[in-house]
């Protein structure tokens, strides 16, 4: 089932959990606004952790991003949880509509399916409850738009697509460096983002000075390194790291 929650497995189980969640929160914040990070220290979750996005697409992009990176020696397996997180409950359905989805839960967890089978149940009952509620609204605001552009018809211009700022550009295995002093060098670059893992070149541009690509072998392993060089200062210059913008 796909919603806003990871499930990731096969953790270092080494690293303190304070330092694990917080190493979660950087990585998988690349890819979109992360809402909470669940990672427990009893020994049935050892190992385990739960990482929950504001949308459905982040989520997906972490998922392929995030797929087998390396932490700490140890590659991390990553899908989609089973079922959603009291996060997510709460704010699709609000504190009365959690409060009913804990109650529910609770009625059935007597039957013979497990735990997370009735969880999944209820969800996708109370899903498909405020899905059915969602289409039935839009079906009225649509009659009474029609109704409306019936009286009297308005052609309003399309509004033009913003650009995307550069900060907030998608993952991509190749970072874009601009600002960088007339000082610096290749060599430097090198030294500096060769240190982590999947490196593969820095390019620099001839006759352009102030800009320079660096490419890794996975957007994630770009991604670690660019959460990690965001305040670098070459020379007294602050450098803009951001992934390079794709093209379509």
């Amino acid at each position: 089932m796909a919603h806003n929650t990871l499930y990731i497995r096969n953790l270092n189980e080494s690293v303190k959990l304070p330092v694990l969640k917080q190493d979660l929160q950087t990585t998988f914040s690349q890819f979109g606004k992360v809402l909470d990070v669940i990672a427990h220290k009893n020994i049935r979750m050892r190992g385990q952790a739960f990482v929950v996005f504001e949308d459905q697409e982040a989520a997906k992009a972490a998922q392929h991003g995030v797929q087998g990176f390396k932490y700490h020696d140890k590659e991390m397996q990553v899908q989609f949880a089973k079922t959603p997180s009291d996060v997510t409950v709460k704010r699709e359905w609000g504190d009365e509509g959690y409060e009913e989805f804990k109650k529910r839960r609770l009625e059935e967890k007597g039957s013979s399916s497990s735990p997370d089978c009735v969880y999944a149940n209820v969800y996708v009952e109370r899903k498909k409850e405020s899905l059915a509620a969602k289409a039935q609204t839009a079906q009225q605001q649509q009659q009474q738009q029609q109704q409306q552009q019936q009286a009297a018809p308005v052609r309003k211009p399309r509004p033009v697509q913003p650009a995307i700022p550069s900060h907030h550009l998608p993952p991509n295995k190749v970072l874009f460096l601009q600002n960088l002093p007339d000082s610096a060098t290749k060599e430097q670059l090198v030294q500096i983002y060769s240190q982590f893992e999947g490196f593969r070149e820095v390019r620099m541009v001839p006759g352009r000075k102030g800009i320079a690509f660096v490419e890794y072998d996975m957007e994630g392993q770009a991604g670690m390194a660019r959460v990690n060089t965001l305040k670098l200062v070459m020379d007294g210059s602050q450098v803009s790291v951001t992934f390079q913008r794709k093209i379509n």
